[in-house]
């Protein structure tokens, strides 16, 4: 049975733009107005620490990370209660962020259409280098993620393309278009028969999985359960270690594929 609460954290004048929970099982929430909601089992605490509207937000062992439209990203450290750093990295808004596997490493992509590759182990976290977009793409950034290795960076556009990128590298090595109709809204990868399955969901409601080698994309399968455009993705594993796909849809649900 699953049980679902209702946590009564936001005033009606703000819409949440992203969530994210943590292994301590620490709850966080972006809103439109930059402000952040942070639910801890001792209670909850709001934060601004944007001017513009929160638009991703992800959790490390010891860092809540936020990325906004005001152009910045925000490393917070939940040890000590307070704002670490404060980057400023793109030129123009920030639309998707992603963390390395072993948390070392943070990528943020932006409509500048660059892609930011930082260290966060250092002080203060180092930009090693930034990637950039097919020229010949027209599309904005909607999703990023990292092989468990940390050298294959997959970045996805609302033009439909799925870039594949070797992380040392500042083009892609292979640029895949039309991977869904009408785009592609988010990305996710784990590793599945020694190499990197990738999930892509997109505006024509459908989700794709593929098996990425060498920079090939294969089709490995494409999944059903979605009447409207489908939004995001993650990877999650049952303790016999089958994987599984979570995806969430603008038709209002949340499918759990085994």
């Amino acid at each position: 049975m699953i049980s679902l609460s209702l946590v009564a954290a936001h005033s009606l004048e703000k819409q949440v733009y992203c969530c994210a929970i943590s292994s301590h099982g620490f709850v966080a929430a972006g809103n439109s107005d930059g402000s952040i909601v942070l639910l801890k089992p001792d209670g909850k605490k709001v934060f601004k620490h944007h001017k513009y509207p929160v638009i991703a937000i992800k959790f490390t062992e010891k860092y809540l990370i936020s990325a906004s439209t005001d152009h910045s990203i925000v490393i917070y450290d939940l040890n000590l209660d307070e704002i670490s750093e404060r980057l400023t990295v793109h030129k123009g808004p920030i639309r998707c962020v992603a963390i390395s596997q072993d948390e070392t490493i943070l990528i943020s992509g932006s409509s500048d259409q660059t892609i930011g590759i930082i260290n966060i182990l250092e002080k203060p976290p180092s930009i090693t280098r930034f990637l950039k977009l097919s020229e010949s793409d027209s599309g904005m950034l909607s999703g990023l993620c990292m092989s468990e290795d940390n050298s294959l960076i997959v970045a996805v556009a609302t033009s439909g393309t799925v870039f594949l990128y070797d992380a040392n590298c500042p083009k892609p090595q292979q640029c895949y278009y039309d991977v869904h109709e009408m785009g592609v809204n988010g990305c996710d990868i784990t590793t599945h028969d020694n190499s990197n399955l990738l999930c892509t969901v997109g505006a024509d409601y459908k989700v794709k999985l593929w098996h990425v080698t060498n920079y090939l994309m294969t089709s490995y399968r494409v999944l059903s359960g979605h009447t409207g455009q489908v939004l995001c993705t993650k990877f999650g594993f049952l303790p016999d270690g089958t994987f599984t796909v979570f995806t969430g849809s603008i038709d209002k649900s949340v499918v759990i594929c085994l």
